[in-house]
């Protein structure tokens, strides 16, 4: 417990803190970079894919990465560690919802 806290009132809990959108694309790379630095540099795996999902809960995430096929637990945590840290920051833009092909043929 601190006798003093220099930050009162001005600090942010995780729900407080407003998302950031990003594609698909832009959130795998960016959980891809962290996990190579992460990982340890003996093992070979890669970044597992990211898939959009509905959250199970108000305020979180509305994706999820797949589980990492290597055994390796320190991979397996590194995966974790770079999943948790981002969930809090990121959320994976909303897609359009695609036409039917039905509605998108051609009148005659």
């Amino acid at each position: 417990m601190f006798l003093f806290n220099p930050f009162r009132g001005k600090t942010e809990t995780a729900a407080s803190i407003p998302k950031r959108t990003k594609t698909l694309n832009a959130l795998y790379r960016i959980l891809s970079e962290e996990f190579e630095r992460c990982r340890p540099c003996d093992c070979s795996c890669h970044m597992p894919i990211v898939y959009q999902c509905e959250p199970a809960e108000p305020g979180e995430p509305n994706w999820k990465a797949e589980t990492l096929w290597c055994g390796c637990r320190d991979c397996r945590t590194a995966l974790d560690e770079v999943v948790a840290r981002n969930a809090r920051l990121f959320l994976v833009k909303e897609l359009p919802a695609a036409a039917d092909q039905e509605d998108s043929a051609p009148v005659t």
